[in-house]
Parts: structure tokens; sequence; C-alpha cells
């Protein structure tokens, strides 16, 4: 951490892992948008969003929007301007979420969402880092074509896994560069179709997709249980976490990932 950093270091790591991060104004100290919350035993505060730094996607834009907190530390006062860290409580008609940490921006808050940008950038690539680390290839290509999976035989059909068994398809990749692995030509991703909230976190294809796959064997025992056991296809691999898919134009950050992991 910089000797002028405007945050104290367990600040960062506390941003660093945070599902939100905002500076907002304490509008309604005590209370709450939410009715499945009892603010008598429960302290909580109404704050008005008035810049997102980091927030679900889902969620789509809160600037603007009145967010109950769920108190962490001492009661706020009504207009106190604050960053708040803060991890997920409930969604529905309105958000509320659990406070982590809060600082008083002060002038310095320019400073504190550079570097909370910083270390969340250094997460995603920390991250992303370790997917590539584990990933059998890594290729840069196309989508030729997606197909439901048709199991030769009732023998060679995937076993259901529960209410949430999916359904699978299977997508022919063009593979225009390798970027790290040998795989077979034409490899073939498996993926569950359709999402389900149990799958909701995993990529789905569609024929003309350009991009980079970090495709995994089918034939770890591990991922197969991860992802409810994919069907064995000929030069079968997946995809089943959101960073084992990306849009062409991270091609240059994943080629530079990938030289420094493999120096």
């Amino acid at each position: 951490m910089p000797r002028d950093a405007a945050l104290p270091p367990e600040i960062v790591e506390t941003a660093r892992s945070a599902p939100f991060v905002f500076f907002g104004t304490v509008l309604r100290p005590g209370g709450s948008n939410l009715e499945v919350l009892d603010t008598e035993e429960v302290p909580t505060v109404v704050v008005r969003v008035d810049d997102v730094v980091v927030a679900p996607h889902a969620l789509g834009d809160l600037t603007g929007q009145d967010v109950t907190v769920r108190l962490a530390g001492p009661d706020l006062r009504r207009g106190q301007r604050l960053l708040l860290m803060a991890s997920s409580l409930v969604y529905g008609d309105q958000v509320g979420v659990t406070e982590l940490a809060r600082v008083a921006p002060g002038r310095q808050a320019a400073r504190m969402r550079e570097e909370i940008l910083a270390e969340k950038l250094r997460q995603q690539d920390d991250e992303l880092s370790a997917r590539l680390r584990h990933a059998d290839a890594v290729v840069y290509g196309r989508v030729e074509s997606v197909e439901p999976f048709v199991p030769e035989s009732a023998a060679a059909a995937p076993q259901p896994i529960g209410e949430a068994a999916p359904s699978w398809r299977v997508a022919d990749l063009l593979v225009w560069r390798v970027l790290k692995g040998q795989p077979a030509e034409g490899p073939r991703v498996v993926f569950p179709f359709p999402r389900t909230q149990k799958w909701s976190e995993m990529p789905v294809f569609v024929q003309g997709q350009e991009g980079i796959w970090l495709l995994h064997s089918l034939a770890s025992r591990d991922r197969e249980a991860m992802t409810g056991r994919p069907p064995a296809v000929a030069n079968g691999f997946e995809a089943p976490d959101e960073l084992d898919f990306h849009a062409p134009g991270l091609l240059p950050r994943i080629q530079l990932l990938l030289q420094v992991l493999q120096a």
C-alpha cells in the first residue's frame, strides 16, 4: 500500500471481497424498507446510494436508489455521507445489505474509489489466473454449432442429480488460436441447458459466438461432481465457471496472464 494511500490496508482488504461498495448518504437512521427485517432487534438505516463503486450486475444501476443497511458498527446520523462496504442481505423490490466496514470519505472520495477499483482489478486477475492455471486448454475461436446431447443408449445417459438436474447441449468449437494446452482438433463443450437457479452462473453458448474458452477435461471427477456429471462426448470439455468464457476483447489480458503463469 502506498504511503499516501487514502484507505488503510484492512479497509482495502474488506473492499476486495465485498460484493457492495458504494458512497451513500444516510436518510433514515433506524429505518428500513424491508418488511422481513425486524428493526427493533437489528440496528438498520436507510441510505441513498450516491455513487456505486462495486455492485452485482444483476441488480442494475443502484445509483439514486434507497437501500436498507443492517449496521455492524455505531449508529449513524441523518445526512452523514459514507463509503460503505457491505455483503448481500436480501434482493427483491427493495435491496438490503449488511455492513462490513465504513469510512467517512471527506475530500478523498476520488482517491478511495481509485484504490478500491485497482484492488478489485487485482482480485479479478488473481481469480482469472487461478482458472487459467487449472484449465486443461485455453482456446480462442467461435461456436460452429450447438446441438442437444442425445445419448446413444439409456446406459450412456447422464444420471439425474436431484430436482435441478439439467439437460445438456454440446457446442462444437472452431479454434483459431490455442493459447494453452494441446486440445484435440474440434473441441466440444458440454453445458447445461436450460439454466436453472442451481446452474445460473454457468455460461451457455450459441452458434456464431466468438470468444476465449477455458476448457476443463470431462475426465476430472471433481469437476463432474460439481456440474452434475456432464455426459462423455468425443473431444469433450466443459467450461463450468463464469470465468471460463470471455469476450474477444479480453484476449490481450488473458495472453499476458498466461505469460506470467508460464514465467
